[in-house]
């Protein structure tokens, strides 16, 4: 999503895009979206105050469940463009300075569009945070398949043994060795 800027002098100017747009790095868990991006550039001289909104939806894979669904996204930026280097502003010590190159007038808006989606992202993907309905979570959890043969970490002992005394208490049995006062 591009904007010429060569255009804009006087006066403010309000853009309103709509286009399809990927998550790079993001493999099979998400696939092409549509986003709509609000944009507002305020001129002064040489230099341009941009300000942009986006929203954005993106078909995600559940993390737990492997479920499709789709997910929505949101997020801003504001960016000030210059024509040309300046000593006072220096690119390099910060992502919200941009430096035309020389002879363009081109803004290019791609790159602060997805680090404002990036910054939304959830760390886990789920169906459920998304109001798909409950996850029913990974494959095979719900009927307990492939539990027999995993090994189970011994450091779950004490709350294994734990578990197996409250349930037997909750059913009314006493257990070997179980002290608990009952009489």
């Amino acid at each position: 999503m591009r904007i010429l800027l060569s255009g804009i002098r006087e006066h403010r100017e309000e853009f309103r895009f709509t286009a399809p747009l990927c998550l790079e790095d993001l493999g099979d868990r998400a696939g092409e979206g549509e986003a709509e991006l609000r944009v507002t550039v305020d001129p002064a001289g040489q230099r341009w105050t941009v300000r942009g909104e986006v929203e954005a939806r993106f078909p995600f894979r559940c993390d737990r469940c492997d479920r499709p669904f789709t997910g929505r996204l949101t997020g801003d930026f504001q960016l000030l463009v210059l024509a040309a280097a300046t000593p006072d502003l220096d690119p390099e010590e910060s992502d919200e300075v941009v430096v035309l190159p020389a002879g363009s007038q081109e803004l290019d808006l791609t790159g602060p569009l997805r680090e404002a989606l990036w910054l939304d992202l959830p760390i886990q993907l789920s169906c459920e945070a998304a109001g798909a309905g409950p996850c029913p979570g990974p494959p095979g959890a719900a009927t307990g398949e492939g539990r027999a043969d995993e090994e189970r970490d011994p450091r779950w002992g004490p709350l294994a043994e734990l578990k197996r005394r409250l349930e037997a208490e909750r059913e009314g049995e006493a257990l070997p060795g179980d002290d608990t006062g009952k009489d």
